[in-house]
């Protein structure tokens, strides 16, 4: 088994919280071809990948992906899937910032500072709350 294969497999046996999985899905539509901001094509050989992506979507975003299986054109005919989302392609593709409001492909340097912003407002929010609980009892 490849380094990269015990990777990914253990990237799913991971309890990840929401904003995990959603930077986990941007990295990987990022590493994958983006084609057409209207449709989400996602390949690999990984099928615990593919059930793990499926999984993701469907619960982040209650779409359901088509799964395409086939064999690869090299010499090893490797199986591969193609993981399709046709519907709600757009708003995700904006939601996980792989593209701006203008489908234009945001620069990953943005993505990291909004997702930096966000965590730590997140948890000044948390920091407030817990301070006027204390305050309050």
């Amino acid at each position: 088994m490849s380094f990269s294969t015990e990777i990914k497999n253990e990237v799913c046996s991971l309890k990840l919280s929401r904003v995990e999985n959603i930077s986990f899905l941007s990295g990987f539509v990022r590493n994958n071809k983006l084609e057409n901001v209207n449709k989400i094509s996602l390949l690999t050989e990984n099928p615990k990948i593919v059930r793990y992506l499926y999984n993701l979507f469907k619960e982040i975003y209650g779409v359901s992906p088509l799964i395409e299986k086939g064999k690869s054109n090299n010499f090893n005919k490797n199986v591969y899937y193609n993981l399709v989302i046709n519907y709600n392609a757009n708003f995700i593709l904006k939601d996980i910032m792989v593209i701006d409001d203008d489908n234009k492909l945001l620069d990953i340097l943005i993505f990291f500072l909004f997702w930096s912003a966000h965590i730590l407002y997140m948890a000044q929010t948390l920091e407030i709350f817990v301070h006027a609980l204390i305050v309050h009892y």
